[in-house]
């Protein structure tokens, strides 16, 4: 098996996902200095986001797809999640109880990420993988923690290729999505879809408009609209967006990166990955290629303009011009560089 040391970040946007995709994340997995040629890829699968007791399970067989892992020897899995005896799989009307189990123990597990617990598994791993589900139950555990510092770290010296999908995707980079809408009571609009299988109930803040669960998620774009946090800063300036095409969250990105002006949206369809490499030659400076079977959106608003008219209602007073908009697929490489910290 040939390794080498070039993608930073493998950025999945759910469903499921092509063996080419996990092949790629295999042979491009950093070596530890003390691997042998024969040595087996170490990946640790971080299943917090799931509400879901098969969720290790569930990666390795995904995993275990790639040609790589067909071998006997090739990868050697752990799995990390900080509530080993998590509820089992259940039906989607009880999805929503399933989440408040979870996120009512945020507070422990993120006194546990305080302790240290994960870091003896994350000294073993050369690719840290975080599962679909819910993006608050990763980042409300392990911001702060010395697991999140430790892992930076391990990311910036070029010995941990991170990647996920789905919400594993949405907490790769500095601004990430929620999940949660602020909804004005004049303005129409609707909560995001229901998750993927991956248990993430519908979440909206303010009243709501009447709707389905497979309704887009907001009617119409505009500011104020889309709820962020501080996610892991594998990437600065970018939202990222996940399952973009299937779920139409083409007014969710939009949204975002008008609260962000001089962001890069990106969203990711389903069955599909962006590949981040960094730039040898300087480091700060991403490349990213596309990977899987649908597409890549992408929306540059670095040199755009945004005007405002106080004589407009608030979130309808706002024109937009000189944005740069396009989609890769398989194979395309984003026309332009992504910031990474160095």
């Amino acid at each position: 098996m040939t390794r080498c040391r070039a993608p930073a970040l493998v950025l999945a946007g759910g469903g499921p996902l092509p063996p080419r995709v996990f092949e790629e994340i295999l042979v491009s997995a950093p070596r530890a200095e003390s691997a042998g040629p024969r040595d087996p890829v170490r990946v640790l699968l971080c299943t917090l986001a799931s509400q879901c007791s098969d969720a290790a399970a569930r990666a390795l067989a995904a995993f275990e797809t790639a040609p790589t892992a067909k071998k006997p020897g090739n990868v050697a899995f752990e799995s990390l999640d900080f509530l080993p005896l998590n509820a089992g799989r259940v039906a989607e009307s009880e999805r929503e109880t399933l989440f408040a189990t979870k996120t009512s123990l945020l507070a422990h597990m993120h006194r546990l990420a305080l302790a240290g617990h994960g870091l003896t598994e994350l000294a073993r791993a050369e690719v840290l993988w975080f599962t679909g589900g819910d993006q608050r139950l990763i980042l409300e555990t392990l911001r702060d923690t010395p697991f999140e510092s430790e892992m930076m770290a391990r990311w910036r010296a070029g010995t941990l290729l991170v990647a996920g999908t789905s919400a594993g995707l949405q907490v790769c980079s500095s601004i990430a999505l929620t999940g949660d809408f602020h909804v004005a009571p004049t303005q129409p609009g609707l909560g995001d879809s229901p998750g993927e299988a991956d248990d993430t109930p519908l979440r909206t803040l303010g009243p709501v408009a009447t709707g389905t669960p497979s309704s887009p998620s907001l009617t119409a774009p505009g500011r104020g609209l889309v709820v962020t946090t501080r996610g892991f800063a594998f990437l600065e300036g970018v939202v990222l967006d996940q399952h973009f095409i299937r779920r139409q969250r083409h007014n969710r990105l939009f949204s975002a990166c008008l609260d962000h002006p001089g962001s890069v949206g990106i969203g990711v369809d389903e069955g599909t990955a962006l590949v981040v490499t960094r730039d040898p030659e300087q480091p700060s400076r991403g490349v990213a290629h596309v990977v899987g079977n649908s597409c890549v959106f992408y929306v540059d608003t670095r040199g755009a303009k945004l005007e405002s008219s106080a004589a407009l209602p608030e979130r309808t007073g706002d024109r937009v011009s000189d944005l740069s908009c396009g989609f890769a697929w398989e194979g395309a490489r984003l026309p332009f560089e992504l910031s990474l910290p160095s």
